[in-house]
């Protein structure tokens, strides 16, 4: 995909979120984006993909730096912490063993804050 600016990317899922192959562009432009806009479009493009795989890991192809930064994105975003929580239960790196005591203590916190 050739460099777009942010309204061109966010026009081109909202016009082609049904297509695997163009979704699949549009997340690989999306992984040099690093706005909070960019990196909520780039969740909703995986989401979308792992939909339409009829999969259950939306974070799959996200790696431990990604993962890292959609949690401290996402942080107060319980939903979200709950998907990310269900991926770090796959990965055996230590970092994301770390990552996934973080995310589950962060969690237990907004429930205790209920």
């Amino acid at each position: 995909m050739i460099k777009y600016t942010g309204e061109q990317i966010i026009n081109e899922f909202n016009n082609f979120r049904n297509n695997q192959s163009i979704l699949k562009n549009i997340l690989e432009e999306l992984r040099h984006r690093n706005t909070r806009k960019m990196v909520a479009l780039r969740v909703q493009v995986v989401i979308l993909l792992k939909k339409n795989d009829n999969t259950s890991r939306p974070f799959f192809y996200f790696t431990g730096d990604q993962l890292n930064k959609e949690f401290k994105n996402q942080i107060d975003n319980q939903n979200l912490l709950t998907i990310l929580l269900e991926e770090l239960e796959y990965r055996k790196a230590p970092k994301m063993k770390e990552l996934k005591k973080i995310v589950s203590r962060r969690l237990c916190q907004m429930d205790n804050s209920k």
